[in-house]
């Protein structure tokens, strides 16, 4: 690498980034064009990883054949366009799909309308009645929450 290149590396390392944290989190997928490529994008979740969340949840109850949870209830919070609700539709008697962001839920893949609550919310004040759920599953938003240490 020669010095001018180097140099130019360190600069961008050094530059000031743009600070996220501070972002409104509700007005980051307002923009149809975003949430599109967005939904586009983002990977899916193995079925692995349901398999041990149902295990470690509900360890009594799992596995069980055919659905195995059907009088049970699960939201995804900030479920965005709807990577992380996988299976759960198909496992759960009522599936809620909560975002913030109209434009995230509207590219709620089709396969998925008509099997899950869809319902405009934010993770802090979700609208959704206390003791209303049996599970609630968060996929790649927990930095977008704020949340109140007591000690």
């Amino acid at each position: 690498m020669s010095a001018t290149a180097a140099s130019a590396a360190a600069a961008q390392l050094s530059a000031p980034q743009s600070d996220h944290s501070q972002a409104d989190p509700r007005t980051l997928f307002l923009d149809a064009d975003q949430t599109s490529r967005y939904a586009a994008h983002r990977p899916h979740y193995p079925p692995q990883l349901y398999d041990l969340l149902y295990r470690h949840a509900f360890p009594a109850r799992h596995p069980t054949p055919g659905p195995p949870f059907p009088d049970l209830a699960v939201a995804d919070v900030a479920t965005g366009s709807g990577q992380a609700l996988g299976p759960l539709p198909e496992h759960f008697g009522r599936c809620v799909a909560l975002d913030v962001s109209p434009a995230q839920l509207q590219e709620l893949p089709a396969a998925l309308r008509g099997r899950v609550a869809v319902q405009l919310g934010d993770a802090h004040a979700t609208g959704l009645p206390d003791r209303s759920l049996d599970l609630v599953t968060v996929g790649q938003a927990l930095h977008c929450v704020t949340v109140e240490i007591r000690s």
